[in-house]
């Protein structure tokens, strides 16, 4: 199957209004008659039928207000209710039935910022806050902050166990859903990230204002996890250097907090042609809303497996470099220990020779010392040989005989013990050229974008930024560009611009 996919606008637009309202949300419904919520920057909330956006003319089914500020999110799971936040500080559940007459305004929780986005998670709704603040809403009401941003959150997505919040500083944090303790901070972008995706609940991508998609891979397990494991120990990697950080755009507040996380670094960067906003989900596509009103595409599946073979190829070269090492290092610490046992019984033989000429008696020939220059691998074969020849006594000393043979063992084996720290001393320095190999991560350059096995060629949805982007099943989504809401249908193969 083609891994590729292309977006590319399709005629049609929701109607303008009389007066210029940007789109700043939208919310898809399927059913027997598939419905589009939309809230634009007027505080408005509109329900229109999907049928409709093809036509320039046909109205909203329904247009409520209430919100004094722009609907920032939407979230409605029937075409009878919606629930929406609002740059006004406010979330309200709005009864959207089209029999129904009078007022349709119902609960209003006041927040304790204006909302930036918001996500569904269970009976809970978590609410993105231009403070930085995540707000867990239940029963119309605040039940829990999470915090450790200090920027506006830009965007939210949800896995089985944990929340995740992508924020102006550039990084994207992650809680437990069920107790709502820190987890990871995933940190690599330099500025704004916009959006993020949890693929498969094992990978995170995101985009950022610096142009870049990055994939992380989330860890198994949380800090909590990781303590209990290793009490005392490291609580993750440590985010790799220029990455994050002051020069990264993070805040000195966020960083302090950093250490109650597991810190992730990306596996895989990509540079995107164009400035992303948005990023949603599309069946097995991710798209991306750009701000010169483009919509990328990214075939998920073929973009794991890139960023894996990548990993995979790292993996297997540095494991073979650093077999090879440690079989180098076993060798020269297994010679410096052959040759300093040969040469301990060369001294003893020599000891044993001298003692027998001062004697008289005849004595068997001293073991030769190694020569000069001659090749460790040959010296071992020859203690090898050697071994056993003689008792393991050997000829008895005197007393003095017996204390000199002890200084020279002492010398020959502190000269073994230089050698072994040698080999290993190299070890760790060979091994240690192995780090920025093994943090090396998969990058796709910008001008390779539309050639990549998991990218697509793009065009534009309008001329002004993709503000938000919403899904349709796996077929369609609706890019907001401006005032208007373009269906943006997901094409397979590649098509020239």
């Amino acid at each position: 199957s083609n891994s590729f996919c292309t977006l590319l606008p399709a005629k049609g637009t929701i109607p303008l209004m009389a007066a210029y309202d940007r789109v700043w949300s939208a919310a898809v419904v399927e059913g027997d008659t598939k419905l589009v919520f939309v809230g634009r920057e007027s505080g408005a909330l509109e329900k229109h039928d999907a049928a409709s956006i093809g036509s320039d003319n046909k109205p909203a089914q329904l247009t409520l207000t209430g919100h004094q500020g722009a609907v920032t999110g939407i979230l409605a799971a029937s075409g009878d209710e919606a629930t929406t936040c609002s740059a006004d500080g406010t979330l309200r559940v709005w009864n959207t039935a089209a029999e129904v007459e009078g007022k349709r305004e119902g609960k209003v929780t006041t927040l304790p910022a204006p909302a930036r986005c918001m996500i569904a998670s269970g009976e809970a709704t978590y609410v993105g806050l231009s403070s930085g603040a995540v707000v867990k809403v239940e029963g119309g009401a605040v039940a829990a902050t999470l915090g450790g941003l200090c920027e506006p959150v830009a965007a939210l997505a949800v896995s089985e166990t944990a929340i995740f919040a992508a924020s102006y500083d550039g990084t994207v944090r992650a809680w437990d859903l069920a107790s709502g303790a820190p987890q990871f901070v995933f940190r690599g972008h330099s500025t704004h990230a916009k959006g993020l995706a949890v693929v498969n609940g094992t990978h995170l991508v995101t985009v950022a204002r610096d142009d870049t998609c990055m994939v992380w891979a989330i860890p198994a397990e949380g800090p909590q996890a990781a303590a209990a494991a290793a009490e005392g120990g490291d609580a993750g990697d440590a985010p790799a250097e220029g990455e994050g950080g002051a020069e990264g755009g993070a805040s000195p507040a966020a960083a302090a907090a950093e250490p109650e996380a597991i810190v992730v670094s990306p596996i895989g960067v990509i540079d995107l042609p164009a400035t992303p906003h948005v990023l949603t989900p599309l069946g097995t596509q991710l798209c991306i809303g750009c701000s010169d009103g483009s919509v990328l595409g990214l075939a998920t599946k073929a973009l794991l497996k890139a960023v894996a073979d990548y990993a995979a190829n790292i993996d297997a070269s540095c494991a073979a470099a650093t077999r090879s090492i440690n079989k180098n290092t076993s060798i020269k610490v297994a010679n410096a220990k052959k040759i300093a046992k040969r040469k301990i019984k060369a001294a003893k033989a020599k000891i044993a020779a001298e003692e027998a000429e001062a004697a008289g008696s005849a004595a068997p020939p001293a073991a030769a010392a190694p020569a000069e220059g001659e090749e460790e691998a040959e010296v071992a074969e020859a203690a090898e040989a050697e071994e056993g020849e003689e008792g393991a006594s050997g000829p008895a000393l005197s007393e003095a005989g017996q204390k000199r043979l002890e200084e020279e063992t002492a010398a020959i084996n502190a000269e073994a013990e230089a050698a072994i720290a040698a080999a290993n001393a190299s070890k760790a320095e060979q091994v240690a050229k192995l780090a920025p190999l093994k943090q090396q991560r998969y990058t796709q350059r910008r001008e390779q974008f539309a050639t990549c096995p998991f990218a697509t060629t793009f065009k534009r949805a309008g001329r002004e930024p993709v503000l938000t982007l919403v899904a349709d099943g796996a077929a369609l989504a609706y890019a907001a560009a401006g005032n208007s809401l373009v269906p943006v249908p997901a094409r397979v193969g590649v098509q020239a611009l």
